[in-house]
């Protein structure tokens, strides 16, 4: 998997082929924690709309746990010791889950606190594994591995998805959640197993009260802190209600959501391949803009999205998730591990606890606001609307406003795209002896416009 890494050391060679294994054996676990299979446990379980949004919010809230990471790594010494610890707490938890829909009381309240104490000994582990990761990924391949990494989760969240919803469609609840379950613990089992045997650099970082100082004393690291908590207010606006609407909306079944969720997750494959390697050309700041601006016109899509045109517009959704979501998530883990100063779990976790409180906040006014639209529907010239696709046109307007605040973060590797699309527009004239004035005329611009913008687009 690494052989051409031929500069790296064996261990940690050996370390990130264990965290490859351990991201594909949990694959199970997080394709069963959200998305469609969350919603449509809490549906059963009797959410409404604004208990779907408080659910949503757990997640983001719990990150403020991240703030216990430094100081219990730093008494103990040891990321592997504390980080199996709380990872096993925060997955093997939902055992108890499958006593919750064994009782004929479907007790909403229960799996609401079960869900919290996950998510906050997950977010715990989150911040040790990024800890980890940068010790332990030299960074010049850092894209690379993420790339790859991810390639192979998400291959593995396809088959994830294709057997979580063949489960919920032939077998009757509560049975078929609990399957979901006991699937999932089984993979969690294996990414134990390989996470005890991952290699554990030495830990680089101090642990004291002057680190959480520092960090708002960091001017650089404020604007990405101001463009965090701007980015998950508004994307937990909306996230937890993309599913609500296909599944209580338009009354999608589980299938058809699945396969929809398999080409995407196919194309994802090769877009984090592709992405992967652009990032650690062009830096992974370039990365995310491409990938914002996708998203945020996805967005708009979903708003004019109805019982009578979304098998198209789910089409459209696969691809452009793939390509925009793909840009997104590879970057915004990088870029702040890039921008942190040194003592990264310090930076992490503060920024994590943050952008959760943010997170939280985005996901709760969510809720409310689609609370107040679930009974507005109507048609207008025979097209159908409902209440919940206006959320998603403004949450599409929010998105494209997060770019000016991503502009401003300084980063160690920044080649604007249009540069490098021109220089490698440049490379394929030369080497099939193209001239200038066959080119198409898009090609012929974007040579003209990166020369003039030549002087701007300098290398941080």
């Amino acid at each position: 998997m690494m052989k051409d890494l031929t500069d790296v050391d064996e261990k940690i060679k050996n370390g990130m082929r264990y965290s490859i294994y351990a991201g594909v054996s949990s694959a199970f676990f997080f394709v069963m924690i959200q998305g469609v299979f969350l919603t449509g446990l809490a549906l059963y379980l009797g959410a409404d709309e604004l208990k779907i949004g408080i659910i949503g919010s757990i997640p983001l809230l719990a990150q403020t746990a991240q703030l216990l990471h430094p100081i219990l790594t730093g008494r103990l010494k040891s990321r592997k010791i504390v980080g199996v610890i709380v990872m096993a707490i925060s997955r093997f938890i939902w055992l108890a889950v499958i006593f919750i829909l064994l009782s004929e009381r479907k007790n909403l309240e229960l799996f609401m606190f079960i869900f919290t104490m996950s998510h906050v000994f997950g977010n715990i582990w989150g911040n040790i594994w990024l800890s980890w990761m940068r010790d332990l990924v030299p960074n010049e391949v850092r894209g690379k591995f993420f790339g790859m990494r991810n390639l192979f989760v998400s291959l593995t969240w396809l088959i994830a998805t294709f057997i979580f919803s063949w489960i919920l469609d032939h077998v009757d609840p509560p049975l078929s959640y609990q399957l979901m379950i006991a699937i999932s613990m089984i993979g969690v089992s294996f990414a134990v197993v390989f996470t005890l045997k991952q290699y554990e650099p030495p830990v680089k970082e101090s642990y004291a009260l002057r680190e959480f100082i520092m960090v708002f004393k960091d001017t650089n690291f404020r604007k990405l802190m101001i463009f965090g908590l701007f980015w998950n207010f508004i994307i937990m606006l909306t996230a937890n209600f993309f599913s609500v609407h296909l599944l209580k909306n338009l009354k999608v079944p589980y299938t058809t959501i699945a396969f929809f969720s398999i080409v995407s997750g196919l194309l994802s494959i090769l877009f984090y391949r592709y992405w992967g390697r652009i990032s650690d050309t062009v830096g992974h700041k370039e990365v995310a803009k491409v990938g914002i601006r996708i998203v945020a016109f996805l967005a708009l899509l979903w708003g004019f999205m109805n019982s009578r045109n979304y098998i198209p517009f789910l089409w459209m959704d696969a691809v452009l998730v793939a390509i925009g979501w793909t840009a997104i998530n590879l970057s915004l883990i990088t870029i702040p591990l890039e921008v942190a100063g040194e003592n990264v779990s310090t930076y992490i976790a503060v920024y994590s606890s943050l952008n959760g409180i943010s997170g939280f906040l985005g996901s709760i006014v969510g809720g409310i606001v689609s609370k107040f639209l679930a009974g507005v529907h109507f048609e207008i010239f025979g097209f159908e609307f409902f209440g919940l696709q206006f959320l998603f046109m403004v949450e599409g307007v929010l998105r494209f406003l997060s770019l000016r605040m991503l502009d401003r973060i300084q980063v160690r590797t920044y080649i604007p795209m249009r540069v490098y699309l021109v220089n490698t527009l440049i490379h394929m004239r030369r080497r099939f002896n193209i001239a200038f004035g066959e080119m198409p005329p898009i090609f012929r611009f974007l040579r003209r416009y990166g020369k003039i913008r030549k002087k701007e687009d300098q290398v941080l």
